[in-house]
């Protein structure tokens, strides 16, 4: 009975329904994309990236429903909130992303800064 496991993903293997890997938990910050990518209104993914990190790291008003693609003042807010905790580091709390802030925003989300 132990070996069941092992025999289904055997079977799913040749039948081409191999597991997927599980993603391993990022390493490094992705690339600052620009500064457009986050003013009030943008459409993108990495807006959504933005938001999935910001709501992680618990900064500003929580979403109701989640992230999105498009930018808000909600979520402007949640990045001057972050601004404003590391205000020495990151200058005024202006709300809006630069490399800094979107630096600041991955390791805090990822557990490679402290809150």
């Amino acid at each position: 009975m132990a070996q069941l496991p092992e025999i289904v993903k055997r079977a799913k293997a040749i039948v081409g329904e191999a597991p997927k890997p599980t993603p391993a938990p990022a390493s490094k910050c992705p690339s600052f994309p620009g500064r457009s990518y986050f003013k009030l209104g943008a459409k993108n993914g990495y807006a959504r990236m933005l938001q999935t990190w910001l709501d992680k790291g618990d900064w500003g008003p929580r979403y109701r429903v989640g992230p999105s693609d498009t930018m808000t003042q909600k979520d402007l807010d949640k990045v001057a909130a972050l601004q404003q905790h590391y205000l020495s580091a990151l200058g005024p709390a202006d709300g809006l992303c630069g490399p800094l802030t979107w630096q600041y925003a991955w390791e805090v989300a990822n557990g490679k800064r402290k809150k």
